[in-house]
């Protein structure tokens, strides 16, 4: 069997990934398990022909595989490897790419018995369900304008949303602070961003910083982390960027900089 996994929403395709990996080493151990990295297609392929004598069955994966980047023998062999399995019971084949579709050689893997599923980026409805859902895993209290606020600050990151979650799942299991009781953090970092009147920015900060009492460097990193809708990135990381050297210089600290930028 083969299992084609591509996309450019990496998070979700390497959690599906490490789903598959799982399921396989609770039915059948680690001993028929052999993972390789995107530049290991040469282990790859010898791992396919010379399959562990030790369990009925074997998984050998590939993670993050760009069929682009393989000469045309590599990939030659690589194809003809797969055909060479595809129909067999006792090994199963994990490939997870980045290609954002599958390649034209490759149709054959849209057929039975392989399967194929594509990751690509989530509309934002689909994406605010997601993370809801994903809260609710983490037994974080958050409400619909909290997602929405989470969603817009990381600009749809799905790494860095999983990041903040987990800081927040273990802030609330602390008695830290519930967001359901104070200002949303991800609403007032977007107020900060955005071209709201200065007054109005300033209350922002203040909220964050001695209601919320967070962190100044945790606020400046969600500030440079991306450019508010309407910025251009590349004026938006410059200007970051000046202020990351005046705080690592010792101009300012992260407070001092916070400041500067919200009354500029």
């Amino acid at each position: 069997m083969i299992i084609f996994l591509y996309g450019e929403d990496s998070f979700r395709r390497k959690r599906k990934y490490s789903e598959i990996i799982s399921s396989f080493t609770i039915k059948n151990s680690n001993l028929g398990l052999s993972e390789f990295y995107y530049d290991e297609i040469e282990g790859f392929l010898e791992a396919l022909k010379n399959r562990s004598i030790f369990s009925p069955r074997t998984l050998v994966s590939i993670k993050d595989i760009d069929f682009n980047s393989l000469s045309e023998n590599t990939l030659e062999a690589f194809i003809k490897s797969l055909l060479e399995i595809i129909g067999s019971q006792e090994i199963i084949v994990l490939i997870s790419s980045i290609q954002t579709s599958l390649p034209d050689n490759m149709s054959f893997l849209n057929n039975p018995p392989s399967k194929t599923q594509e990751f690509s980026f989530l509309p934002k409805e689909k994406l605010v369900f997601f993370v809801t859902k994903e809260a609710l895993v983490k037994e974080v209290k958050l409400s619909e304008i909290d997602i929405r606020a989470l969603v817009a600050s990381f600009s749809g990151d799905l790494w860095a949303i999983e990041s903040e979650l987990q800081k927040l799942a273990s802030a609330q299991s602390l008695d830290i602070y519930s967001l359901g009781s104070a200002p949303s953090y991800f609403e007032l970092l977007n107020t900060i961003k955005s071209n709201k009147t200065r007054e109005a920015k300033l209350v922002a900060l203040e909220t964050i910083l001695y209601l919320l009492k967070e962190d100044p460097a945790r606020v400046f990193n969600g500030l440079a982390y991306s450019a508010p809708q309407g910025v251009a990135p590349e004026k938006w990381f410059s200007v970051m960027a000046d202020y990351d050297v005046f705080v690592k210089s010792g101009q300012m600290d992260y407070e001092e900089a916070l400041l500067d930028f919200v009354i500029r």
